[in-house]
Parts: C-alpha cells; sequence; structure tokens
C-alpha cells in the first residue's frame, strides 16, 4: 500500500511477508499498487507519438535516425589545423579529440576536456601517443606511435575502447 513521505513522495510499503523474506535473506518483489499502475499509465501517455516504422510497427530508435555515412565511411574529413578549431575556447563548437585518426566528439565530457579541465591538452588535437603513453606532456600530443611499447600501445587500445563506447565517431583526421 501506497504512502507519501513528508515531501510528498509516494512510496511503497511492503507487506509483512516481503518484510520477512528481507530477514531470512530471500528476495521477493514489491505488491504492485494503483498507484503504480496509475504512474505507469503516465509514464506511456508521455512517451513519443512519432508516427511508427513501416517495416515493425515500432517506434524508431532515435539513435538510428542520424544522418550516417555510407558503410565503412566518415561523413567529415578534418585536417589537424581544422581540428584544433575544435578545443573547447569557443563554447558555440563542440570539443573533438583524434585518437588513431578518428575524430570522436567528447562535448559531453567539457568538464574533463573543455579548458581548465583535467584532459584539456588533448582537445583538438591527435592525442594517441600522449594516451598510450598516459602523458600530459605537450610533445607527446600527437598521432606519432612509433617507438610505443607493446604495454602502450596496449594501453592506447584501452583508451579507444572507452572512447568508442563512451563518445561519437564524427570525423576521420587527414593530412593536408
Amino acid at each position: 500500500m501506497p504512502f507519501h513521505s513528508r515531501e510528498g513522495h509516494s512510496r511503497v510499503a511492503f507487506t509483512q511477508t516481503q518484510l520477512a523474506a528481507q530477514s531470512t535473506g530471500r528476495i521477493t518483489p514489491p505488491v504492485p499498487t494503483a498507484s503504480f499502475a496509475a504512474s505507469v499509465a503516465i509514464a506511456k501517455s508521455q512517451q513519443s507519438t512519432a508516427p511508427p516504422t513501416a517495416r515493425s510497427g515500432k517506434q524508431p530508435d532515435p539513435l538510428s535516425l542520424r544522418p550516417t555515412a555510407p558503410s565503412g565511411t566518415m561523413a567529415t574529413e578534418l585536417t589537424a589545423a581544422q581540428l584544433r578549431a575544435y578545443d573547447g575556447t569557443d563554447p558555440s563548437k563542440p570539443i573533438y579529440v583524434s585518437i588513431r585518426g578518428k575524430v570522436y566528439d567528447v562535448t559531453s565530457g567539457r568538464s574533463f576536456y573543455g579548458p581548465g579541465g583535467a584532459y584539456a591538452i588533448f582537445a583538438g588535437r591527435e592525442a594517441s601517443r600522449a594516451l598510450g603513453k598516459m602523458s600530459k606532456d605537450e610533445a607527446d600530443v600527437s598521432g606519432d606511435l612509433s617507438g610505443l611499447t607493446e604495454k602502450e600501445l596496449g594501453v592506447l587500445a584501452d583508451w579507444e575502447t572507452k572512447f568508442q563506447a563512451k563518445y561519437p565517431v564524427v570525423a576521420r583526421l587527414v593530412d593536408a
């Protein structure tokens, strides 16, 4: 049965059986209440009313609606000089970091990559060497992988995997 906290928020009360189960280490799900059902109905009514896709009859995934380049290609190419314009100093522009020639939009990590951030040195630059060496040395912020040890290349691969999971690839870095 729901009750209201001092703040006015609805909370679910647990049954004596559920409380007893907690003391024995067994887990039982809370019993849905009328207020729970009302919450679900409200949430469903607030979902997108975009037309369903023709093939599946389901709502399209918003991420799939992004424009994409043909398979295996990047939509944009940037030179190192062009990449420098995306270093976070202009708040109206996104922040980009390149790893192994793939340019990632790290704007969602502005506190890390923007001015004053711990990794601001990488913003608007090709940062592969520095990431592999775990270095914030200006001389290491480049795409030159020559002389990196197997361990450093492994560290770089780990960074690349993290970036791929967290940030979208927006361009490919090319020579001028």
